[in-house]
C-alpha cells in the first residue's frame, strides 16, 4: 500500500492509472496561508489537463506543506478538482 504522500504525487504523476493518458500542465502557484510557527504553508496550485481525446480541462489543487521536526515536508493534497 503507497503512502500518502505517494497517494498524493501519483495523482499528478498518473503513475496510479488514476485518470490514464492526461498530461499536466502546472502554470501558477498561489500562497494562500502562511503559519510560521507551526512551520505550515498552504498553496493552491492551477493546471491544465489535456486528456487522450485531446480536450483541454483547467483544474485547481490545495496542497499544505507542514516541516516536521526533521525538517522534512510533509505534503498533503487537501483538496483537487
Amino acid at each position: 500500500m503507497r503512502s500518502i504522500k505517494e497517494q498524493n504525487l501519483a495523482w499528478f504523476n498518473n503513475i496510479d492509472n488514476y485518470q490514464p493518458g492526461v498530461e499536466y500542465n502546472f502554470h501558477e502557484v498561489t500562497l494562500i496561508e502562511k503559519i510560521k510557527d507551526i512551520g505550515r504553508i498552504n498553496v493552491a496550485i492551477a493546471f491544465l489537463r489535456k486528456k487522450h481525446d485531446d480536450t483541454i480541462e483547467r483544474g485547481t489543487a490545495h496542497y499544505s506543506f507542514l516541516q516536521n521536526k526533521n525538517r522534512d515536508w510533509e505534503i498533503t493534497l487537501i483538496d483537487a478538482n
